[in-house]
C-alpha cells in the first residue's frame, strides 16, 4: 500500500484525533465537554459500522471464494477427465495407424501378386490359358481346369477389393480418432485457461479479503482508542458537573451565613490543637526536598500521626482528595474569596460537599505527599492567591 493510500485510509481517524485533541484544549465549559462527547460517540458509531460493513463484505467474499473452490475442483475433474480420454485417444491413433500399415502392406502384396499374375497373362496371351485347358484328360477335366482360371482371376481381383476396403476403413478411423484428438485437445486448453482464469480470480479476492481483514483490526483499534477518549471526556463532564454543584452550594451557604470577607485580626481557631511549633513559617525558604528557594506558600505544624486537625474557620469543603505534592487535602471555601487548605493528612473525615463548622475535626495529621515527617501544611488563601495565615490565627 502507497504513502498516499495509506494516509488517505487513515485520514479520517487522523482528523478526528486532531478535532478531539483540539477540542480538549479549549474547552473550558460543560457543553464544550458534552459536545466533544457527542463527536467522539457518533465517530464510534460511523466506525462500527464501517467495521459491520467490512465483515459483511468479508463474508460475502468468503462465500464467492467458497463458490470457486467448488468451481475449480469441477474444472479440474473435467481436465482430468478429458486427459485420460486423450491418453485412449492416442492409443487408438497409435494402434489404427498400425493397422493402417498392415493394410497398405497387404494390399501392396496382393496387388504385387496381381500384377505378376496379369504380367503372366500378357505375355503368354491365350496360349497360357488354351495350354492349360488342352492339358486335361476329359471334359469334365477341361470344364474343371477353366473354372479353377476363372476361380483364381475372380479370386485375385476379390482379394484385391477386399484389401481396398479395409485399407480404406483403417484410414476413415484413422481420421476419426485424429479429429478426436483434435477437439479434446481444444477442450483440455479450454478447461486449462477457464482453470487458470478461476485461480486469478480467487488470488485477487483473496488479497482484497486480506485487506479488509486488516481493516477490521484497524476498525478495533479506532473504536478502542475512542472509548478510552469517551470515558475520558464522560469523567471530566462529571468532574466539571460536581465542581460546578459545590460552586453553587459554596456561594449559597456563603450568601446564607452573609460572612464578610477576611481583613485580618486572628479570628481563624488554630487548626492542630496542643500542637503550636511553626516548624516552617510562611515566606520564600530553601525547600528541604528540592534544594531550591522558592515560596512556602502556608506554615508548618509539627504533630504525630493521627492528631485531630479542625477546621480554622466554618464553611463548604470543596476538596477532600489527593493532591499532588500535599497528599490527602482538604480545601474549604469560608466565604467572602477566602479559602483555607490543609495538607499531607493522614486521614480524610469529610467529604466534598460538606458543610462544616468551626472547630469540627475534619482530618488526621501524617506525612502523605511531598514531606519529610508528619505534621500539618495549613494555607490561606484570598481570591486565589496565598497570604501569611498567621495574622487570621488566633494563637
Amino acid at each position: 500500500m502507497t504513502k498516499i493510500k495509506l494516509l488517505t485510509k487513515f485520514l479520517p481517524f487522523i482528523l478526528l484525533f486532531a478535532i478531539l485533541f483540539g477540542l480538549t484544549v479549549r474547552a473550558d465549559t460543560i457543553s464544550d465537554l458534552q459536545n466533544q462527547q457527542k463527536t467522539v460517540e457518533q465517530s464510534i458509531q460511523d466506525v462500527k459500522n464501517q467495521k459491520d460493513d467490512a465483515a459483511a463484505q468479508i463474508a460475502s467474499i468468503e462465500q464467492e471464494i467458497e463458490t470457486m473452490d467448488g468451481q475449480m475442483t469441477d474444472c479440474q475433474n473435467q481436465i482430468d477427465d478429458i486427459s485420460a480420454q486423450l491418453d485412449d485417444t492416442n492409443q487408438q491413433l497409435t494402434q489404427t495407424q498400425d493397422d493402417l500399415a498392415h493394410a497398405e502392406t497387404d494390399r501392396d502384396a496382393q496387388y504385387e501378386m496381381f500384377k505378376q499374375r496379369l504380367v503372366f497373362m500378357y505375355e503368354n496371351g491365350d496360349t497360357g490359358y488354351l495350354s492349360v485347358l488342352f492339358q486335361a484328360t476329359d471334359f469334365t477335366d477341361f470344364l474343371n481346369r477353366a473354372e479353377y482360371i476363372n476361380r483364381i482371376a475372380q479370386n485375385d481381383k476379390n482379394m484385391l477389393d477386399k484389401l481396398q476396403s479395409a485399407e480404406d476403413l483403417v484410414s476413415q478411423k484413422l481420421d476419426q480418432v485424429t479429429a478426436t484428438k483434435t477437439q479434446l485437445e481444444a477442450l483440455q486448453t479450454e478447461q486449462l485457461a477457464k482453470q487458470a482464469d478461476l485461480q486469478s480470480t480467487i488470488d485477487q479476492k483473496q488479497e482484497y479479503l486480506d485487506g479488509l481483514d486488516n481493516d477490521q483490526s484497524t476498525y478495533d483499534a479506532k473504536i478502542q482508542w475512542m472509548q478510552q477518549q469517551d470515558a475520558q471526556l464522560a469523567a471530566q463532564i462529571k468532574k466539571a458537573q460536581d465542581d460546578a454543584a459545590l460552586q453553587a452550594k459554596a456561594a449559597a451557604a456563603a450568601k446564607a451565613s452573609k460572612q464578610p470577607a477576611y481583613s485580618g485580626g486572628g479570628s481563624m481557631t488554630w487548626p492542630v490543637p496542643g500542637h503550636y511549633y511553626i516548624s516552617s513559617p510562611f515566606g520564600y525558604r530553601v525547600n528541604p526536598l528540592s534544594g531550591k528557594n522558592e515560596l512556602h506558600t502556608g506554615i508548618d505544624i509539627p504533630a504525630p500521626t493521627g492528631t485531630t486537625i479542625v477546621a480554622a474557620r466554618g464553611g463548604v469543603v470543596i476538596y477532600a482528595r489527593w493532591m499532588s505534592g500535599y497528599g490527602n487535602t482538604i480545601e474549604i471555601d469560608c466565604g467572602g474569596g477566602v479559602v483555607c487548605l490543609y495538607g499531607h493528612s493522614s486521614k480524610l473525615l469529610v467529604s466534598e460537599g460538606q458543610t462544616v463548622s468551626e472547630g469540627q475535626a475534619i482530618a488526621k495529621a501524617g506525612s502523605t505527599g511531598n514531606s519529610t515527617g508528619p505534621h500539618c501544611h495549613f494555607q490561606v488563601m484570598v481570591n486565589g492567591t496565598a497570604v501569611n495565615p498567621n495574622k487570621y490565627l488566633n494563637f
